[in-house]
């Protein structure tokens, strides 16, 4: 806590002393109305403070003691600090969904602030792994050599006084280089009974495959599985067929009861 010493006259027929705080005691704050100007006295050897409509004092104690020989009171007042406020951050790059072919160079960028104005850094990470450290504006990191994966970014911002604060995270996806030849994927659980043929369907990167047009599709039939329950095709004529850029792939299997989709993998032409 801060301390601030005040010296004041006594007055000779009372034992109190009269102290008008200065701003760096007093904290500002808005009133709905206005309220009638009050006086506000502490017990015995205490301080007499008037407090006006729009400020209101901080918490505070005086320790008083008088000086021998003389009508000079020694006041010591200790006034509580207010509680740390948190920086604010949030992503501002990549966005979301975004699909990078590995060894992928990623920019991260990052918009961050404190409302006391004592933001000390900017750190940026991918899943728990720290990806670069920014101490001034403009908050950016460079993430060189991305294996391929799923990763969820976030960059987190600290004050001076020791708090922090996290962005809300990023996914991206980094998908392994070249064009794909094969098509592996495990038999439905219905393969028996129920599935009349396997739809292997591309779409563009970050599209909703439960909603979205595929791109191309390509009817795999229903070949035997293998012993392990794995089917895996050569499709290469398919995939070369696909312009340059990033997609996603889906198979599905279709039946009399409907068609149930495996989950999505991302890849690149």
């Amino acid at each position: 806590m801060a301390s601030r010493t005040i010296t004041k006259k006594m007055d000779s027929t009372t034992d109190k002393v009269v102290c008008r705080p200065t701003l760096s005691a007093l904290r500002a704050t808005r009133s709905p109305s206005r309220q009638p100007t009050r006086a506000m006295t502490s017990a015995k050897n205490g301080a007499l403070m008037r407090p006006s409509q729009n400020v209101q004092p901080v918490i505070a104690e005086f320790n008083c003691e008088r000086k021998s020989g003389s009508g000079i009171r020694s006041c010591k007042s200790q006034s509580a600090a207010p509680p740390n406020q948190l920086p604010v951050v949030s992503l501002t790059a990549p966005a979301g969904g975004a699909t990078f072919t590995a060894p992928a160079t990623i920019s991260v960028t990052a918009q961050a602030s404190d409302p006391e104005n004592r933001l000390a850094r900017v750190e940026f990470y991918a899943g728990a792994t720290r990806i670069g450290s920014v101490a001034v504006a403009p908050f950016k990191a460079t993430w060189t050599s991305a294996p391929a994966g799923t990763y969820a970014l976030t960059a987190v911002a600290f004050d001076l006084d020791g708090g922090s604060a996290t962005s809300a995270p990023v996914t991206v996806n980094v998908v392994a280089s070249g064009v794909p030849s094969t098509v592996s994927f495990q038999k439905s659980a219905d393969h028996a009974t129920l599935v009349t043929y396997y739809l292997l369907e591309v779409f563009a990167a970050g599209a909703n495959p439960s909603t979205a047009t595929p791109i191309a599709a390509l009817n795999l039939g229903k070949p035997t599985p293998a012993a392990d329950g794995s089917i895996t095709l050569n499709e290469s004529a398919f995939f070369s067929a696909l312009a340059k850029g990033s997609y996603i792939a889906t198979v599905s299997a279709v039946g009399s009861g409907g068609k149930g989709r495996s989950l999505q993998v991302s890849f690149t032409r």
